[in-house]
């Protein structure tokens, strides 16, 4: 569009040049344009233009303009050079310039005024200014009628500006796996993943580092964390043993390939060649737990636990900053941080009175633990049609609560997609 405008003026300069020529021939037979032909040619473009869209008024000399007229508003009067300009309230200003307090009239519809806001765009604004800025930059030498749609079609059919600025590609998700979305207690599907290093304090003056293993259900998020000490294969083993003990409805653990570990520190490929040791295999096989490993350079497989990861990471480093605790108080740390966690809503939050509260994964671990489960009042069941109404009545909470967290993730994957 630019180099259209420029081939406009320099072609009407053009026709200029060769009409002197004629007259009085070049001695080298060329013709070089100079900026005074370059001004000149504008100006006529610009007269043409007016000539074609404001023709009565440009015949009438301004005069007598009918108020339904659209260059009414705007007070019109041509000048000496031929063009028609806006009488605007600055008339008597001293340090502006002509144009400036009697900018030239062009109509929106015109292609030229589009190559003018165009060449602002991206010759004056570097592709980079808004269209306030432009309309500014228009301002000092024009009045564009209806200048800020115009303004605002050009920036956005700009090709340089949409490549920029374009919205990046997506794909739409993929269907969740099965063990994502199957009733069973919390833990039974379990990804693990590591985080740290973490300095710790030791007994004596020396610091050493500290990972934290994240263990997360597929289904509740709920998450257990383990604090691991240096790099051993038995500090692995006993936070997965300490685990077991505490959630033994563990059939699956899904963790990162150590060959997605390519550009992670060291240390963290050492601590899943621990993973895939012989002790913690056999370990793994004794307990009929089944280990599997995502797909080598795919992280996006874990991110069910990738995303627990940085949960646990933000907040413990705004608790310790520059800090180095001691190993139990690193431990107090992330017990709390495993509360919080846990306490964190997984369902739609209602601002209702009259709503349930939304529910955790602290709700579904002790509902199928059993360990909070503990009315409020003091009255015991004395008959024991009693107790089976309250064994009903607990079961069909269950089953409520199992439903709505059903129901909430089948929504909310549903919009995701």
């Amino acid at each position: 569009m630019q180099r259209l405008a420029r081939k406009a003026q320099q072609a009407k300069a053009r026709v200029a040049q060769g009409i002197t020529f004629r007259r009085h021939p070049h001695p080298n037979g060329k013709l070089a344009f100079e900026a005074e032909e370059m001004i000149e040619a504008r100006m006529s473009l610009l007269r043409l233009v007016q000539r074609t869209y404001f023709k009565e008024e440009y015949d009438n000399k301004c005069e007598n303009i009918k108020k339904s007229n659209q260059l009414y508003l705007y007070n019109p009067f041509l000048e000496e050079d031929g063009l028609i300009h806006c009488r605007s309230r600055l008339t008597w200003s001293t340090h502006l310039s002509e144009t400036q307090k009697n900018p030239i009239i062009l109509p929106g519809s015109c292609y030229l005024s589009k190559l003018i806001v165009q060449h602002i765009h991206e010759r004056q604004c570097f592709h980079s200014e808004g269209k306030n800025a432009v309309l500014q930059m228009l301002r000092q030498d024009f009045l564009l009628i209806q200048a800020r749609k115009i303004v605002r079609q050009v920036i956005n059919s700009c090709a340089t500006c949409r490549l920029f600025h374009g919205e990046a590609a997506s794909l739409r998700t993929p269907p969740l796996p099965s063990f994502r979305l199957e009733e069973a207690p919390p833990f039974t599907n379990t990804g693990c993943d590591f985080a740290g290093p973490f300095r710790y304090k030791k007994e004596s003056v020396e610091v050493g580092k500290s990972y934290i293993l994240l263990f997360t259900c597929s289904v509740s998020r709920a998450i257990h964390l383990e604090l691991t000490y240096d790099l051993p294969t038995v500090e692995v083993l006993g936070a997965l043993q300490k685990f077991i003990n505490r959630f033994s409805a563990v059939r699956t653990i899904t963790s990162d390939n150590e060959l997605s570990l390519q550009r992670a520190a060291k240390e963290l490929r050492v601590l899943y060649e621990h993973i895939r040791s012989d002790q913690v295999r056999k370990f793994v096989a004794d307990a009929f737990i089944k280990w599997k490993f995502i797909t080598p350079s795919a992280p996006w497989f874990g991110a069910f636990y990738e995303r627990q990861v940085q949960a646990i990471k933000r907040p413990l480093r705004k608790i310790l900053g520059s800090a180095i605790p001691h190993s139990r108080d690193l431990e107090i740390i992330i017990s709390g941080i495993e509360t919080m966690v846990n306490s964190r809503p997984i369902t739609t939050v209602a601002s209702g009175a009259d709503v349930i509260e939304a529910l955790t994964p602290a709700d579904l671990l002790s509902g199928y633990r059993g360990g909070t489960f503990i009315s409020d009042h003091k009255a015991k069941p004395q008959k024991r049609i009693d107790q089976e109404i309250s064994a009903t009545n607990a079961q069909r909470i269950l089953e409520t609560i199992s439903r709505r967290v059903s129901e909430n993730g089948a929504q909310t994957n549903t919009n995701k997609g």
